[in-house]
């Protein structure tokens, strides 16, 4: 049985990846599946990140994470073609870690990353990351997200215990995250590390995150230089997408 579920799960990525925008009607008919098992196969591909809706005419199209079952370099390749040059000049000039991450539902996922310094070696093995309530990138992505959605992300976090928001209701992190959006930006010391993040923009939209990490120690001072060069580099990834319509 499992077998068979796993084969319609498959059936319908590689139909979404040869017709793209399809409804649930198009795909329960074209794969002579019932449609019911058919919207409850799309509902669990979409939470996984295998696919995302566009719209409930337009139906759905692949996720982020179905272009991870190559390498990830096509999902949103209007940003991440000329984007991964932009992160890797800035790690290598800076000497700092950097990564492009956007959010799909309650995760973020790291389109692109680069380490600058061979003694901060940060891990950009694993697309999915379920850090929105932690990391700076993570937690900018959310105070950018759209108002109904946030909310029920929040929601959702319940009473933590660890992290920046351990211990606080869930009025005081929507609070907290609306003045990330208030700052437009996101910058926090850990122990021995800094870690910054900026929104990039299409169409006046937040639709990514630049997240930089550096070491605190022998960086001392570098902090403007840092953020400038962190603000000049998410100028030019919300350049990419300037002339790309939503």
């Amino acid at each position: 049985m499992q077998v068979k579920v796993l084969q319609k799960a498959l059936s319908i990525l590689e139909l979404v990846s040869r017709r793209g925008n399809s409804t649930p009607m198009e795909l329960a008919e074209e794969l002579e599946i019932p449609r019911s098992t058919c919207v409850r196969l799309l509902k669990d591909l979409t939470e996984s990140g295998y696919l995302e809706q566009v719209s409930r005419s337009r139906g759905y199209s692949l996720g982020p994470l179905a272009y991870f079952l190559v390498d990830g370099s096509e999902y949103f390749r209007e940003l991440t073609g000329r984007g991964r040059e932009i992160l890797k000049d800035l790690a290598h000039s800076q000497k700092i870690s950097t990564s492009l991450a956007v959010r799909h539902g309650n995760f973020r996922v790291v389109l692109a990353g680069f380490n600058g310094d061979t003694s901060l070696q940060v891990d950009f093995s694993k697309p999915r990351c379920y850090d929105c309530h932690l990391s700076v990138s993570g937690r900018l992505l959310l105070a950018f997200a759209p108002e109904e959605e946030r909310k029920s992300l929040v929601k959702e976090f319940g009473k933590l215990t660890k992290g920046p928001f351990a211990g606080l209701t869930a009025t005081e992190i929507l609070h907290k995250l609306a003045s990330y959006r208030e700052a437009g930006k996101l910058i926090e010391s850990h122990k021995d590390r800094m870690a910054a993040a900026l929104p990039v923009f299409r169409n006046n939209q937040v639709v990514a995150v630049l997240g930089v990490v550096w070491r605190a120690a022998g960086n001392e001072g570098r902090l403007a230089g840092i953020v400038a060069a962190l603000q000049q580099a998410s100028a030019q990834l919300s350049s990419c997408l300037s002339s790309v319509t939503a």
